[in-house]
Order: C-alpha cells, then sequence, then structure tokens
C-alpha cells in the first residue's frame, strides 16, 4: 500500500513538473453568448500568445461541465454563471475568481409554442414539465422564480437536458417549457419555437485553480489583463466577435449581436473587474441556494475573489 502511494505521490509531482511552465488551459461556452465573445476575441487574436504563453482552449455546453474539468485538472481556468461558481465554491473546489465575464445578460423561461395558450403566468408551470440545464445558472433562475411566484419546485416537473436538446424538446412538445440563457430565449423567439413567460439577467466570472495561481501568479495577471482588452475589441468589434461566435455556434451573427446588448459589460468603459454589488449578489444567491437545497453549506463567497491583479489588467 505504502508503495503504491509513493508511486502516486511520484507520478503527480513529476506530472506537474512535466507540465510546462507557461501553459494555460482554459474552459469556456460558445453557446453563452458575452462571454463567448469576449473569450474568442482573445483567442482570435492570441493575445495571451502574443505575451509568451501557449494557450489550449476547451469547449464546454455549461458551468458543470466546466466544473468537472477544473476538480480533474484538466483545465486551469474556466468560467461559470452564479450558480456554477456558488456550487463550485460550496464543494470545497479550491479555485479563485478574478473576473467578471458577464454582468447581466438575459436568461428566461421560454413557454412551447404548443402551451403558450394554457401557460400564461408563472403560476401556470404548476404540473407542467421544464427543461432546464442542471446545474447552470438558469437552474438557479428557475428555482428563484418559482421562489418569488410561491412556487415549490416540487408541483414543477423539471426534465433535466442541455441546452441544445432544449429547443427540439419544445417543438416536440416533450417539454412544456425551458429555462435558459442567452442566445438561446431570443433564438426560441425567432424561431416560433417558444414565447418568453419570464426574464431575468446573471452574472459570470472566471475562476483559476488555486494551485495554478500559486505556481504563476504572472499568468494569472497576464489572463485578467487579457481579459480585459478582448472585452475592449469585442465592445468596439460586435459583428466580428458575433460572427466568430457564429462559427462556432451556428446561430446567426445578427441574432448574437442583439442578444448580447442586454449585457451591460459592453457598455461603454466596461470592465471585468467585479464590482461589489456582484459579489454582494453571488452572496445572496448562495443563501437561497442554500434554502433550496441546491448546495450544502455557505461558501465564503467574498474571500474567493482577488482582485489585486485588476490594476495592472488597465496598465
Amino acid at each position: 500500500m505504502k508503495r503504491y502511494l509513493l508511486f502516486g505521490m511520484i507520478f503527480l509531482f513529476v506530472s506537474c513538473q512535466s507540465r510546462p511552465s507557461n501553459l494555460i488551459r482554459i474552459g469556456y461556452q460558445p453557446y453563452w453568448v458575452g462571454e463567448a465573445n469576449i473569450i474568442l476575441a482573445m483567442k482570435r487574436l492570441g493575445l495571451l500568445e502574443k505575451m509568451g504563453y501557449r494557450v489550449e482552449y476547451y469547449r464546454f455546453l455549461s458551468g458543470p461541465g466546466v466544473n468537472e474539468a477544473m476538480a480533474a485538472d484538466s483545465i486551469d481556468a474556466g468560467v461559470g454563471g452564479d450558480l456554477p461558481t456558488v456550487l463550485a465554491l460550496s464543494s470545497g473546489m479550491k479555485i479563485t475568481v478574478l473576473a467578471s465575464v458577464s454582468k447581466s445578460l438575459r436568461q428566461a423561461i421560454v413557454v412551447g409554442k404548443k402551451r403558450e395558450k394554457e401557460i400564461l403566468r408563472v403560476a401556470d408551470l404548476v404540473g407542467k414539465k421544464v427543461a432546464v440545464a442542471k446545474g447552470s445558472t438558469s437552474h438557479f433562475f428557475l428555482y428563484r422564480t418559482l421562489a418569488e411566484n410561491g412556487i415549490d419546485p416540487a408541483r414543477v416537473s423539471i426534465i433535466h437536458l442541455s441546452v441544445k436538446a432544449q429547443p427540439q424538446a419544445l417543438a416536440g412538445g416533450e417539454v412544456d417549457a425551458a429555462a435558459t440563457w442567452e442566445p438561446w430565449p431570443s433564438r426560441l423567439e425567432k424561431e416560433g419555437i417558444g414565447r418568453i413567460l419570464s426574464a431575468g439577467d446573471f452574472p459570470g466570472f472566471l475562476y483559476v485553480r488555486k494551485d495554478f495561481l500559486s505556481r504563476n501568479p504572472r499568468g494569472a495577471a497576464d489572463l485578467v489583463k487579457s481579459l480585459q482588452q478582448a472585452l475592449e475589441y469585442a465592445a468596439a468589434n460586435r459583428e466580428q466577435t458575433c460572427r466568430w461566435v457564429s462559427e462556432e455556434t451556428g446561430d446567426d451573427y445578427l441574432l448574437i449581436c442583439r442578444a448580447i446588448e442586454t449585457d451591460r459589460i459592453f457598455a461603454p468603459g466596461g470592465t471585468v473587474r467585479p464590482e461589489p454589488e456582484l459579489i454582494e449578489k453571488l452572496k445572496r444567491e448562495a443563501e437561497f441556494s442554500l434554502s433550496e437545497k441546491l448546495i450544502a453549506k455557505i461558501p465564503d463567497i467574498t474571500g474567493a475573489f482577488d482582485l489585486s491583479f485588476w490594476e495592472d489588467a488597465l496598465k
């Protein structure tokens, strides 16, 4: 037994030592517009590469997939909306939040066309089938919307489906509604598949593994700097970055450009710095998630943020 333990420790040491010091592995979500515009600007412009880094980009459908990859040490940095960030911290995952990638992007509960005459208000979701990507920001939004309308989630049939599977399920009547984020609400309305019943917004964050941060603080600083540069480029060149997102998702680039207009991160002077109100909002969402048994304990939200790299990002 001791031999196997010693071998495992040696393997872990060697694997960490053999990893190039200039390598940064980034997980992103092309089907989350706004965030995708920023990350793809960073990728297509080679911002980190110009600083001397070797970068590997990995695609994920939603935050839970990003978190699984972070936990497995398959990526060094990743992005997640409010609930994925809270879930990662609550699980004890050793991560540090460095920046915002979204501040107010729209998410919505969309009613399928076959049920739009039956479901006119949130209360009408009782007894209906609602699709949601488990552990995603829209999972939290669905629970919060139900709570605000005095509805126990147990009275709704919640079906866990990926965002890519939801349009077909809605169109075919397999589910009555879906909770999702942009560009999906805009796309579902445009294609006549559904109608928005209730809408809200959500923040999103970029976080890194603590071991990456400790061994490569310069890399973390340059990551935040590149993210800010990418945001500024995306805000000034929306059509171009929307076309890049379109190439990855197959959605119309004009629809993508309309969808990102809901996110104030793209307003003039927008930054990737998580403002105090966003951090406070995440605290409240953690408390709600605990009350709804989405998490087992309240994590230290304030302690998870490290904004010490922020000033350098603007130099």
